[in-house]
């Protein structure tokens, strides 16, 4: 990530972090789909490991999210101060109540995932969850 971003991401919330994820890799995508990518995040906290140990430890890990990577296009976006349009306001809500459990994970207990448009060398080795719009759901 940015150097000139890390500062940004540091001074948010946990709650506001995940939406900011969430509107990264997967706006575009039905509120189931955004759900699932919030639960990726917390399944991996719960996983208690290589991704990290809470959510802004695995979030911000490199190369785990594209959204966060110096070169994605996304990246600028998601790091703007002031950020009140409704797809975050919806990815706000949806991270809210993912963080306070208030929702069931539709992925089955996901910890990797993919747009369809890619074929990533490592989805032979895990085992296949589910597919929610355009993303396939994994688990190690």
């Amino acid at each position: 990530m940015r150097v000139e971003f890390k500062k940004t991401f540091d001074a948010l919330s946990e709650i506001e972090l995940l939406a900011r994820c969430i509107y990264g890799e997967a706006r575009g995508e039905p509120d189931a789909g955004k759900l699932a990518v919030a639960h990726v995040v917390l399944n991996r906290v719960r996983a208690n490991g290589f991704y990290g140990k809470s959510v802004r430890e695995v979030i911000l890990k490199p190369w785990q999210f594209s959204c966060f990577n110096d070169k994605d296009p996304n990246l600028p976006k998601i790091a703007a101060e002031t950020f009140s349009k409704y797809p975050i306001d919806i990815c706000r809500v949806i991270a809210s109540l993912a963080i306070q459990s208030l929702t069931v994970d539709p992925t089955g207990g996901a910890t990797l995932y993919h747009a369809q448009s890619v074929s990533p060398e490592w989805k032979d080795k895990v085992r296949f969850l589910c597919r929610i719009g355009s993303h396939s759901f994994y688990k190690e």
